[in-house]
C-alpha cells in the first residue's frame, strides 16, 4: 500500500509570512515563485484549516451545441478558512485585518525547527515568534509541493465560551492567483 503518501491534516496547515509576526512588512516570495521556509511561520495554535476554491462559469451554449451545453470559466477565487486557539499572535491577525491589507499566506505541509535552529530568520528585539511548548516553530516545508498568495483577513470571529477555550476564526480571501510550486 502507498500510505507513506498521504499527508495527514495535522502536517498541511496555514502560514503566514514572518514578518506579519513580527510587525515588519509583508515578505513576498522570490521572483522564481519559490518562497523561503524561515519567512513562512505557521498561523499559532491551529484546530483546523479549509481551502476552497471556485471557478465561475458563463454558458456559451448555441444551437449548433445540439442537446449538450458548454460553459467557459470566468473568474477564479479562492478562500480559506482556519480556526484556532485563542493566543496572543491574534493581535498580528487583528493588526492586519484592521489594516484592511492583503497579506502573503502558504498552504502546505510544515516542517518542525526548534527555536535555537540558526537557519530560522531571528525576530526583531521585543517581539516573538509563535513557539509550541517544546520551544519548536512549525516553519512552511519547501521541500514538498505547496500553494502561496495575497489574501485579504476578510472575517475575524473570536469566540469565549464559558468553561471553553477561547478561540478565534478567519476568512482569508484571496487577491489574486494562487501559486503551485510542485515538487
Amino acid at each position: 500500500m502507498l500510505t507513506s503518501n498521504i499527508v495527514k491534516g495535522k502536517d498541511l496547515m496555514l502560514f503566514t509570512t514572518l514578518d506579519q509576526y513580527t510587525g515588519g512588512s509583508t515578505v513576498a516570495p522570490t521572483s522564481s515563485g519559490y518562497a523561503d521556509s524561515k519567512a513562512y511561520v505557521a498561523i499559532a495554535f491551529a484546530n483546523s484549516h479549509t481551502k476552497s476554491s471556485t471557478l465561475e462559469t458563463s454558458e456559451i451554449t448555441s444551437k449548433d451545441h445540439g442537446m449538450y451545453g458548454d460553459n467557459i470559466g470566468t473568474k477564479f477565487t479562492w478562500q480559506i478558512t482556519s480556526e484556532n486557539l485563542w493566543t496572543n499572535y491574534v493581535d498580528v491577525i487583528k493588526t492586519a485585518h484592521y489594516a484592511g491589507n492583503p497579506i502573503f499566506v502558504a498552504w502546505g505541509e510544515a516542517i518542525i525547527k526548534a527555536v535555537d535552529d540558526k537557519t530560522i530568520t531571528t525576530p526583531p528585539e521585543g517581539t516573538s515568534l509563535p513557539i509550541d511548548d517544546a520551544n519548536n516553530v512549525w516553519l512552511l516545508d519547501t521541500s514538498k509541493s505547496y500553494e502561496y498568495g495575497k489574501a485579504l483577513i476578510t472575517q475575524l470571529d473570536e469566540n469565549a465560551s464559558n468553561g471553553e477555550q477561547a478561540t478565534f476564526s478567519i476568512t482569508l480571501t484571496g487577491c489574486g492567483p494562487i501559486q503551485q510550486v510542485k515538487h
